[in-house]
């Protein structure tokens, strides 16, 4: 009988500790900041489907900096994670102009792993952020139009298209609520409320495809299907009166 080892599994924290001194490491002095944000900074993450989402912010950005890189990150993706956020010292605002959801997210809920937080100074305008909701949600309505004509009758591929598109629609509505003021720190489900009442649909069936009820047996995947291109429509509608 052979000696079996096993490896025991390394936790958010651990590999989050362990990208930043690889960083440092790799980078010295050139390493500004490391900041965690997403789900793991706002309380909501799950070790089974969460992803970890950080923010390296960098002295300047020339190719061979960007060659040193390659071991922490390449450390990094092999235990699962997603790229990291690369972003040059002085760029922030630029990127928030071009990513108003993303940056509002980040300014919401951010933990600063190491250096000076990044965010402190930077603001995101109403105007850049209205662009965006206005080009993702179309985008989005697009997409799930061509694999619905793809997905025929096909159920498993109806679960499919609205599991893995209700996450984007929650972030835009969230995101067209943000547009009015008072509004800016609704969570995730007070957004789809608030925005139901705005855009006249029922919030309940967002809530449902958002914790993925819509997989009992008794549901109706036609009906929810055709519910849920209705909201779109209607929020769509709602936002062009911003």
């Amino acid at each position: 009988m052979g000696i079996m080892f096993w490896r025991r599994r390394s936790s958010p924290e651990e590999d989050l500790s362990q990208l930043v001194e690889s960083l440092k490491k790799a980078l010295g002095s050139g390493l500004k900041s490391v900041t965690l944000f997403g789900s793991m900074a706002s309380g909501d993450f799950h070790k089974e489907h969460s992803d970890l989402n950080v923010l390296i912010i960098i002295k300047d950005m020339r190719l061979e900096v960007l060659r040193l890189l390659k071991k922490p990150l390449d450390s990094w993706m092999k235990k699962g994670h997603t790229m990291p956020v690369l972003v040059e010292a002085g760029e922030l605002p630029h990127f928030a102009r071009s990513f108003p959801i993303e940056f509002l997210d980040m300014l919401d809920h951010h933990k600063v792993l190491f250096g000076d937080n990044p965010l402190t100074e930077l603001a995101v305008d109403r105007v850049h952020l209205k662009s965006q909701c206005i080009h993702e949600l179309a985008l989005l309505q697009l997409k799930i139009r061509q694999r619905l004509a793809l997905a025929h009758d096909n159920s498993a591929q109806l679960r499919r298209l609205i599991a893995e598109s209700i996450s984007s629609a929650r972030a835009i509505f969230r995101s067209i609520a943000r547009l009015d003021m008072d509004k800016v720190h609704l969570n995730r489900f007070e957004a789809i409320e608030y925005l139901g009442q705005q855009a006249g649909f029922d919030p309940s069936l967002l809530e449902r495809l958002t914790e993925l009820r819509f997989r009992r047996s008794r549901d109706n995947l036609d009906d929810i299907t055709e519910h849920y291109l209705i909201i779109l429509a209607k929020v769509e509608k709602y936002l062009q009166t911003k």
